[in-house]
């Protein structure tokens, strides 16, 4: 059964290193990028000022996009949490911060990234007076921030682990000493948390969640005489399943670093024991009930200050601790070491940076065919000069290459995170300074282990046409793929393409008015890479000047109006620019309808207008002069629809009061009505509409338009026999009008008998609707008369539809202008 199981672990390992590319020797760097922050000052990869929790500062996601959270410092002093992403070739997509705009001390310390791609960033904020607070922060894959919360228990943010719901689990440091581990919904809020008492020292190191939702959380606890490893586990509710301590012994005290589950839930935590003058790596398995399987410790061959940084597992479940120990030397060196599942130890190497005194392992790195990537640095120790280096051993844990993290130089670089993707490309993040830049800078660096690859898209920085041709300025990619770019090929539309060594690159041809995407392409050894994002260019010349200016004055405003240039100049019309002197007064607009505000009334202006395409702005219009003037009501009228007779428009008094009601002609039950309010000059603004009862009630429905110099309110469902009041307040900004306005039905139909009952067109006040009556109205209109005077007979149809209704009636009453008594 036992031969079983090593066979199928055996073809599961073959069928893993079979899977992945084949692999160079020696890899190329396909890029590397340095990120700053504002003014110049520094990012730090994970906290500021502890490299331990920078192994959890770096994300790989499945895209071979990078995330990386810091601190960066734009001030003198103090800091904010900021999160940044690449792209596969080096980019930055985005960067998005945490902090607030007045100077402030706060410090990151790790993400995680969910099944989705989002990222969960947490840190510490150090409100006024030095409160800190944890924050936990979620993004999109985009970078829109989804949510964030303070509400972690703690006073500083030690890890972030995220299960498969999405939902977060945060280590901090509790108050006076301990830990907190919290639960985050993946919709940002709290689900449980959970603290263990401690005193001041004890803290977490790490949190983790396995397969099944447990949270898992280890560190450093004192137990009254020195320190253990103290780690706990919850399930998912919060509820606490066990809590193991691990003693070494050794007397001055223990502490955990590092923390991994595998696929059953067994427990591997790392970290080293001290011995006052020596300390060991100390690397303990629990089973997932919390029993403890193996524990097993590491001295290096100086035997002095051994300090193990991370963990990791493979698939077949050894177990990989990296960190730094002393050599024979005795200097500090890397110190990998290789567990399998039952503890015994598979090998172990150590790697010299050359640098003579201190060399540091911090992170480290497993692929699926079992090849480790330590990263860390160097440090002579004169001068405080470091040396970024990573490593990388074979299955049997020898090593096959090792690389700087940047240049060399007067540089200074701390490698402190990496990552392979499964392409077998590896990812480091580290800390580098150099150059005029003495703060430091977040370093990433990208390498290709199959070889070369075709380069980065480049980027257009600008654009310029002359005569036809468009001079295009580019940067060079950020990836030239891992070999020298031999040339740059510009091409726009269907346009011949043209290639050059550097920038900018010319392509002639253009057409006036026809638009091109153009895009510049890289070629190295290995062919050509992907195409720039595509710049839309133009050729095209300024526009002819608008025409036809006309000018209409307001209170303090002139509006003009003009017609568009003859020719467009080969490029779309984007604005129009009005301007009124003297005074320089200028408004711009998409159309063409301008308002000039501010004017002074009385004074004469000379205006003109200016069209703008691509290419630039034309020359001024023939200058309208404009005079602005007082702002006046000059006419209200009662407009109506009368079917097919027509639009008829009815003169009101605006001085009509509450005892002397205007009336207006009568109208169908709920039918609408406008009332015209008519001003001296060019209205902006219509103000508010008022409609009130003689009670001053709200009554209708309203709706207020504004055309020209006129306010149109728009009045529907009016009872039969109701005054109404109409006010506008606010016009243009300050004038005020208002009207009173009676509103009848008339209840007509076609004979003429029932008409003196409802609607008074009486003209001999005979209480009735006569032929005398309607030859009045006809002798007021200057109309003769047709056909015998009678009721039954005399046709005074208006429409000519055969009868005469309440229609032919109401437009006589309109036409004549009679009030209603």
């Amino acid at each position: 059964m036992r031969a079983a199981s090593t066979l199928r672990a055996m073809v599961l390992w073959l069928a893993a290193v079979l899977s992945i590319p084949a692999l160079a020797q020696t890899p190329v760097m396909l890029w590397a990028v340095t990120a700053v922050g504002t003014n110049n000052k520094s990012i730090s990869l994970g906290p500021a000022d502890d490299g331990l929790f920078a192994t959890t500062a770096m994300r790989v996601d499945g895209a071979g996009n990078v995330v990386v959270v810091g601190r960066s410092s734009p001030f003198s002093s103090g800091g904010v949490i900021q999160t940044l992403k690449f792209d596969t070739q080096g980019n930055e997509l985005w960067r998005a911060t945490v902090g607030p705009a007045s100077l402030r001390d706060d410090d990151a310390c790790c993400l995680a990234l969910d099944t989705a791609g989002n990222i969960l960033v947490t840190g510490t904020q150090n409100v006024s007076g030095g409160f800190p607070l944890v924050v936990v922060v979620k993004y999109s894959p985009a970078g829109q921030e989804l949510w964030r919360t303070t509400g972690v228990a703690g006073t500083r943010a030690r890890g972030i682990a995220v299960d498969a719901n999405g939902d977060a689990y945060v280590a901090s440091t509790a108050t006076g000493g301990g830990y907190v581990a919290t639960k985050i919904t993946g919709a940002g809020s709290v689900a449980w948390s959970a603290t263990i008492a401690g005193v001041s020292g004890d803290m977490p190191f790490a949190i983790a969640v396995d397969n099944f939702g447990q949270a898992h959380i280890t560190g450093r606890a004192s137990n009254g005489t020195d320190t253990d490893y103290l780690t706990a586990k919850y399930n998912p509710g919060g509820t606490e399943l066990w809590r193991v301590r691990m003693n070494s012994g050794n007397g001055n005290g223990d502490y955990a670093t590092g923390l991994a589950i595998d696929a059953a839930g067994n427990v591997f935590v790392t970290g080293s024991t001290d011995g006052g003058f020596a300390s060991d790596f100390a690397t303990v398995k629990y089973s997932a009930g919390g029993s403890e399987v193996w524990r097993r410790f590491l001295n290096s061959p100086g035997g002095a200050f051994d300090s193990a940084r991370a963990i990791a597992l493979d698939t077949s479940g050894n177990v990989y601790v990296a960190g730094s120990g002393q050599n024979t030397t005795p200097n500090d060196d890397f110190i990998t070491v290789k567990y399998n599942t039952t503890g015994t130890e598979l090998w172990r190497a150590l790697a010299d940076s050359g640098s003579g005194i201190h060399d540091e392992g911090f992170a480290l790195a497993v692929d699926a065919a079992q090849n480790v990537y330590v990263t860390g640095f160097g440090n002579n120790h004169l001068g405080g000069v470091t040396r970024g280096m990573t490593v990388k051993y074979n299955v049997s844990g020898t090593e096959v290459w090792r690389l700087p993290l940047a240049d060399t130089g007067s540089s200074t670089d701390t490698g402190k995170a990496v990552g392979v993707d499964g392409s077998g490309n590896v990812y480091v993040g580290g800390t580098a300074t150099r150059g005029a830049n003495a703060f430091g800078s977040l370093t990433l660096v990208k390498y290709s282990q199959s070889g070369a690859v075709a380069p980065g898209p480049p980027r257009i920085s600008g654009t310029s046409i002359n005569a036809g041709a468009v001079v295009i300025h580019f940067q060079p990619p950020v990836s030239n793929g891992g070999s020298t770019i031999t040339q740059y090929t510009a091409s726009c539309g269907a346009l011949p393409a043209v290639t050059g060594a550097t920038t900018p690159l010319t392509v002639s041809g253009l057409v006036m008015g026809v638009g091109y995407d153009c895009v510049v392409t890289a070629t190295n050894t290995l062919g050509a890479g992907q195409p720039s994002a595509a710049v839309s260019v133009r050729w095209a010349n300024p526009p002819d000047p608008p025409t036809a200016l006309q000018a209409f004055t307001g209170d303090g405003l002139v509006r003009l109006g003009f017609a568009r240039p003859v020719s467009d100049g080969g490029a779309p019309i984007n604005a129009y620019t009005a301007t009124c002197n003297p005074g320089a007064f200028t408004t711009t607009a998409a159309s063409p309808s301008l308002v000039i505000t501010g004017l002074t009334n009385g004074q004469a202006y000379a205006c003109t207008v200016v069209a703008t395409n691509s290419a630039g702005s034309s020359i001024a219009s023939a200058p309208v002069s404009a005079t602005p003037g007082g702002f006046t009501l000059v006419g209200v009228v009662s407009r109506k629809t009368h079917g097919a007779a027509g639009v008829f428009d009815l003169a009101i008094d605006p001085a009509g009061r509450l005892d002397n009601w205007l009336s207006v002609e009568p109208r169908a039950l709920g039918a609408g009505h406008q009332i015209v309010f008519q001003f001296s000059g060019l209205l902006v603004s219509g103000g508010v509409l008022d409609v009130t009862d003689e009670n001053g009630q709200p009554i209708g429905d309203v709706s207020l338009s504004v055309t020209g110099s006129t306010a149109i309110a728009s009045i529907r469902a009016i009872p039969d026999n109701q005054r109404a009041r109409i006010r506008l307040t606010g016009v243009n900004g300050f004038s005020s009008a208002a009207v009173d306005v009676a509103f009848l039905q008339g209840n007509l139909r076609s004979g003429l008998n029932n008409i003196g009952e409802n609607f008074h067109l009486d003209t001999a006040a005979s209480a009735a609707v006569s032929a005398a009556d309607i030859m009045a109205q006809k002798s007021i209109l200057g109309a003769a008369m047709q056909g015998p005077i009678s009721t039954l007979n005399f046709i005074f149809d208006v429409n000519t539809d055969g009868v005469i209704d309440a229609r032919d009636l109401a437009t006589i009453r309109i036409r004549s202008g009679l009030r209603l008594r």
